[in-house]
């Protein structure tokens, strides 16, 4: 079994083939002055090959799992395995306007098309209930709740979870459950996607605690800047910010810190603030697959 790295994503694909003792092999992208990518693949002779592609940005990791994987059939690969530890176009999971693409169940057809099982970790279920209802293909969703947890138990102490809204609430009250401290979720109201509101219910001390505010993909930031703003009025003794999922567009990242709250991510993204590691979650999902 061969695991490639895509890109970016040499450093946890070297982690997930050292954990399931198979060949780490680089796939080398570069791209031409027109934005196209030329994609190189290593030499291959297994039958099974883990290809493993964050996707984001969504649009060129879609280029890069199909033409990769179409090569490794073109090589004679059998088994083709997607890890995608953030699985992108999964938001867009209704229509929300008139004549709107509803891009998660097309995303799921397509790359049915390349693999033989898909492995990702939390992908945003709100509407769609299960990833099986998108893709055709044998899938896997894990969860960072377990790694999460650990986290909160070893680095923060008399902590208290705040959940910035609903579609936040699996995360919150399962780690708080693991952890045996408090939480609450707060309501938002998204007008758009930089103009976010939130309802606080603020029946929660948080006065001399730590708060560990819980979310899965911290995209723009908003909402957490909210959330912090109002937070800090009651004198916590720190904000902690842990994301599954650290996105974090444009200069969110930089506005989150001047806030003095600590930013933590796991690292299904590479980005200053990854620091826990899904690697070995990955790699015992792939180590109990059936193939």
């Amino acid at each position: 079994m061969y695991v490639l790295g895509l890109d970016r994503d040499a450093t946890i694909a070297k982690r997930v083939s050292r954990r399931i003792r198979a060949t780490f092999k680089q796939v080398v992208i570069a791209p031409f002055p027109d934005g196209e990518h030329k994609i190189t693949l290593p030499r291959l002779g297994g039958k099974t090959v883990v290809i493993v592609k964050t996707m984001m940005p969504a649009n060129d990791a879609l280029i890069d799992l199909i033409f990769t994987s179409e090569t490794c059939r073109e090589l004679g690969v059998k088994k083709i395995i997607f890890v995608c530890p953030y699985l992108g176009y999964m938001r867009q999971d209704k229509r929300f306007h008139v004549n709107e693409v509803i891009s998660a169940p097309i995303m799921g057809k397509l790359l049915s098309r390349y693999c033989d099982v898909l492995i990702t970790i939390d992908p945003h279920l709100h509407r769609i209930k299960q990833l099986s209802e998108v893709f055709s293909c044998r899938t896997k969703t894990l969860s960072a709740n377990k790694i999460l947890a650990d986290y909160i138990n070893k680095k923060i102490p008399n902590g208290v979870i705040i959940g910035p809204d609903i579609e936040s609430s699996q995360w919150d009250a399962a780690i708080a459950k693991m952890t045996h401290i408090s939480y609450r979720i707060l309501h938002k109201v998204r007008k758009s996607s930089y103009n976010v509101k939130i309802k606080f219910d603020d029946s929660l001390s948080v006065t001399g605690k730590n708060v560990i505010i819980v979310d899965d993909i911290i995209s723009t930031g908003r909402t957490l800047l909210k959330t912090i703003k109002h937070i800090k009025q009651f004198n916590p003794r720190g904000i902690y910010c842990l994301g599954v999922h650290g996105l974090l567009i444009g200069d969110a990242a930089e506005k989150i810190r001047k806030t003095g709250a600590k930013l933590i991510c796991t690292n299904t993204l590479p980005n200053d603030y990854d620091k826990i590691d899904v690697s070995e979650l990955i790699g015992d999902s792939i180590l109990r697959l059936k193939l």
